[in-house]
């Protein structure tokens, strides 16, 4: 692994040193911000497609993100500020993404908008994306002597292109091709945008912590220089809080950036700030300050059904294999444990498909689903899934929901992103195996955010206060057996 990760810094120091480039204003989110821009290994919020599109790939769940930057302060006669909105939506097999940016002042202004896809091809772990950009700036009219005048504004498209591959559980690489096309923005005389390459690395060090490095170059050597990042940051607090660190270096010049993000758990959804802090090297820049904000909405919302007014019947299951990854820090994994579950519900009907399949399910206790230690591949308990499956290719009015829960302990955006994967790999299943149409088939993963077991319990202790007396004082304490009852896997029909 160590040769492994010189080589590909080894990689990233000589494209590094090729060609020269300059600061694209759009190109990094506020969380790259506080680590020196360095991103492109990694790219996974809303606002990181244009470092590398196929960061999109590791996309399970929406993502909204909005970002406001005023530029070089204390400035008299103007204000120059950037703005950023960035959108995510998982689509099927492939993620969608949407973007929006301006930097603006009194006299000049830039617009960008993107439209952004990635998808998982070839092999597990290896996503490549495209972004479509429309690039667009108005400035200052031209006066001329006989009091005629002229707008400057220009528009043209541009395509970049990305690939993002996971070398180890350890190790994450990515290179995005920016500026394809060359597009031409100029309004007098031909100004094409370069063609950029930028590559970068991931090393996750552990769950909390990632060090990354990137470098830009491009084929223009008229202006800037090769560029160069690096930063690293650290998660505290099963993912809620994050400090940041970076530097970057180019011929034009350098700088330090900090950064820090809090997220907040809004009741089925999930909430970020971020924020980034640059300081350049030089006296004659200014520093900046950075601030973003990020939305996680839960999960996608299922398409409206009939309700179903009878009765529901509860049927036990038996046990869904853990995932090593949904486990809280400090609880070891229990192998040779079988985890209770609770009951799958399915409703009632006096249709005899539902019938069927009720009594299909009923006929004794469900094998066990079990996923690999990443929670992304079925590796056993098919014998649960072909029942429902033959049961659904035999009566082909039913429509069946796969909801997918993990325990609440953990980061609530990666439990998620597991669960989601779960229930998709089950549809995936049964529409492969069983030529199932994919619309007679929900599936929704909702994280640790519908427990039904409580995982916290008050008890009182004895405790010897200041003046030596002993009093009882209620204190919380954490229940691991409940901790992994809340991890399942529940089928319903819905038609």
């Amino acid at each position: 692994m160590k040769k492994l990760i010189i080589i590909l810094l080894a990689i990233v120091f000589i494209t590094g040193n090729s060609f020269c480039a300059f600061d694209d204003m759009y190109s990094t989110s506020i969380r790259a911000q506080g680590m020196g821009g360095a991103f492109c290994g990694l790219s996974d919020d809303a606002h990181s497609w244009l470092i590398n599109p196929a960061g999109l790939g590791k996309i399970e769940s929406t993502n909204i993100g909005l970002s406001y930057s005023q530029l070089y302060p204390g400035l008299v006669n103007d204000n120059i500020s950037q703005n950023l909105v960035g959108v995510a939506y998982p689509k099927d097999n492939y993620i969608v993404g949407l973007t929006y940016a301006s930097l603006s002042s009194q006299k000049y202004t830039e617009l960008l908008y993107s439209i952004s896809a990635a998808k998982q091809f070839f092999i597990d772990d290896l996503y490549f994306g495209i972004n479509v950009k429309s690039l667009g700036w108005t400035g200052t009219e031209l006066k001329y002597f006989n009091n005629t005048g002229e707008s400057l504004a220009k528009t043209n498209f541009g395509v970049d292109l990305g690939v993002l591959y996971a070398v180890s559980e350890e190790l994450d690489w990515g290179t995005n091709l920016i500026n394809l096309n060359q597009p031409d923005i100029g309004s007098k005389i031909q100004e094409e945008l370069p063609l950029k390459i930028r590559t970068g690395i991931c090393y996750k060090y552990s769950e909390e912590l990632n060090v990354l490095m990137d470098a830009e170059i491009d084929n223009n050597l008229i202006v800037g220089g090769p560029q160069f990042s690096a930063g690293i940051e650290k998660w505290f607090k099963e993912k809620q809080y994050a400090v940041r660190g970076g530097m970057q270096s180019s011929l034009e010049g350098n700088s330090i950036s900090l950064g820090a993000s809090y997220r907040k758990d809004m009741n089925k959804d999930l909430l970020g700030i971020e924020i980034a802090y640059i300081l350049p090297m030089e006296m004659k820049q200014s520093s900046i300050m950075r601030f973003s904000l990020l939305y996680w909405p839960g999960t996608v919302k299922a398409d409206k059904t009939e309700e179903v007014k009878e009765e529901q019947i509860e049927i036990p299951a038996d046990e869904f294999e853990e995932v090593e990854e949904d486990l809280a820090p400090g609880i070891e994994e229990k192998k040779e444990e079988k985890v209770e579950t609770p009951a799958v519900i399915v409703p009632a009907s006096g249709s005899k498909n539902i019938e069927e399949t009720i009594e299909m399910i009923k006929s004794g206790k469900i094998a066990g689903v079990k996923f690999d230690k990443n929670g992304k591949n079925i590796t056993g308990g098919t014998e649960t899934l072909d029942k429902i499956g033959q049961s659904l290719a035999t009566n082909t009015k039913i429509k069946i929901k796969i909801e997918s829960h993990t325990p609440t302990t953990g980061d609530p955006l990666d439990n998620i992103d597991i669960s989601n994967n779960q229930a998709k790999k089950v549809k995936d299943y049964f529409i492969e195996k069983y030529k199932i149409s994919a619309d007679r088939i929900e599936c929704l993963g909702w994280g640790g955010m519908m427990p039904i077991y409580d995982v916290e319990e008050e008890i009182e202790e004895n405790v010897i206060d200041e003046e030596g007396m002993e009093i009882k004082r209620k204190v919380k304490r954490k229940i691991p057996e409940n901790i992994e009852k809340n991890r399942r896997i529940e089928f319903s029909i819905i038609k």
